[in-house]
């Protein structure tokens, strides 16, 4: 049984992943060193240090939103089935912490060195400059995906009895 027969869905999951993906990239843009996000552009990162304008929420809402949105964009374009939206999930979410223990160092350059050349050259520069090597591994960011897993899994639940609801 396919999820999103209707359109209007389809724009309002779409809408939701953008809102929350703008969301967790504010964090970088107000909060976070200039260095830490090679994707935004310096002259319009704030970095707030000593005034974090999100507080504690700061430091794991990029990890939620992250996987929130990656997740709802992935079913707005695949538009799956029950089974098809859990292997989505679980998928994201497999690479998610993959990402996140390769933050431990001696884990990371373990990865980076079996990742194999082609895959290697291909993501060097997320890999070196950014991610594994310039991030910090914290325990909660992997509870932050696994909270953002479940939140995104819900949200295409609720949105999609929502819908049923509103063709009967």
């Amino acid at each position: 049984m396919k999820l999103f027969n209707i359109e209007k869905w389809f724009w309002a999951l779409l809408s939701i992943a953008i809102i929350t993906f703008m969301l967790g990239s504010f964090v970088y843009i107000l909060d976070r060193p200039i260095e830490s996000a090679r994707f935004i552009p310096g002259y319009i990162q704030l970095g707030l240090i000593n005034e974090s304008f999100f507080g504690s929420l700061g430091d794991f809402l990029p990890s939620f939103a992250h996987i929130y949105t990656f997740v709802l964009l992935t079913v707005v374009v695949l538009r799956p089935g029950i089974k098809g939206l859990i292997h989505i999930t679980m998928g994201w979410l497999f690479i998610e912490v993959l990402f996140e223990l390769g933050q431990i160092s001696n884990l990371g350059n373990y990865m980076v060195y079996h990742m194999g050349r082609e895959a290697y050259l291909f993501f060097e520069p997320l890999i070196n400059n950014v991610y594994l090597r310039g991030g910090t591994f914290d325990p909660l960011d992997l509870v932050a995906l696994g909270l953002g897993a479940v939140a995104a899994l819900l949200t295409v639940l609720i949105t999609d009895l929502k819908e049923r609801a509103d063709d009967k």
